[in-house]
């Protein structure tokens, strides 16, 4: 319900009927006239009524509300902070707030007691002591020794197998050099040279008995051409045709 009151709308004076233009009362109609006529008198029976009293109503609230309710609350209020928030913030201030910082300071050290500085302990005066006593034994027991096997026993005998490889390297050279080398070239100069050149000799004897007999061959396959095509037609002409022809002319 709207406790504030509002401004009602100014009322209209009812209409008193007033005697209609012949004109329009004949539009009108008698069954329009018959229902205008009922529908004022419900509004002036049952609707001004109902208004009036609503507007009595809300008065009356706003009032209640205004000089009633409004200050009751603002008692209420004024006494819940009074009566409780204050306390409370006291309460938080100087019991809460420090009993929490509390908690929270021993809860933080009993973590740390539990988890964290058991581990820092073991990790500082157990772990660590072993493991540099385990890295002394370490180096003294493998690096310590290794270092001296390899520079009093790896080393030399790196360098004496070196020397035996580089030795036998040699000797094998040498070997080759004796057993491959010196044989192929005294080969090379003693037997396939002179073969080489005597076939080169061979070489050229044959070429150049071809070459004769080819030549032999083309000055009597010329001559044989002359023989056949040429000499007896140069007689004809010379021995025959020609005289023949001066015993005509």
């Amino acid at each position: 319900m709207d406790l504030e009151k509002r401004t009602p709308p100014p009322e209209r004076e009812p209409e008193l009927p007033t005697a209609p233009a012949p004109d329009s009362r004949q539009a009108e109609g008698c069954l329009a006239v018959a229902i205008r006529v009922p529908v004022r008198i419900v509004v002036l029976v049952l609707v001004v009524p109902v208004r009036l009293l609503w507007d009595a109503l809300a008065a009356c609230g706003r009032f209640v509300y205004l000089r009633g309710l409004r200050p009751v609350g603002r008692a209420f209020a004024w006494l819940g902070r009074t009566l409780i928030v204050t306390p409370l913030d006291w309460l938080n201030e100087y019991v809460f707030t420090p009993v929490a910082r509390g908690i929270g300071i021993a809860t933080v050290w009993l973590f740390k007691a539990l988890f964290v500085w058991p581990w820092v302990g073991l990790w500082r005066y157990v772990v660590v002591p072993v493991g540099r006593g385990l890295a002394w034994l370490g180096r003294m027991l493998v690096v310590v020794p290794a270092v001296w096997l390899y520079a009093s026993v790896l080393t030399p005998l790196g360098h004496a197998i070196a020397w035996c490889v580089r030795g036998i390297g040699a000797a094998l050279v040498w070997l080759g050099r004796m057993l491959v080398v010196v044989p192929a070239m005294w080969l090379y100069a003693s037997v396939l040279t002179p073969i080489g050149h005597a076939i080169a000799w061979l070489a050229r004897a044959i070429g150049a008995g071809l070459a004769a007999t080819g030549r032999g061959i083309g000055v009597g396959a010329v001559w044989l051409f002359k023989a056949l095509f040429v000499w007896p037609w140069v007689g004809l002409w010379r021995y025959v045709v020609v005289p023949v022809g001066r015993g005509l002319a």
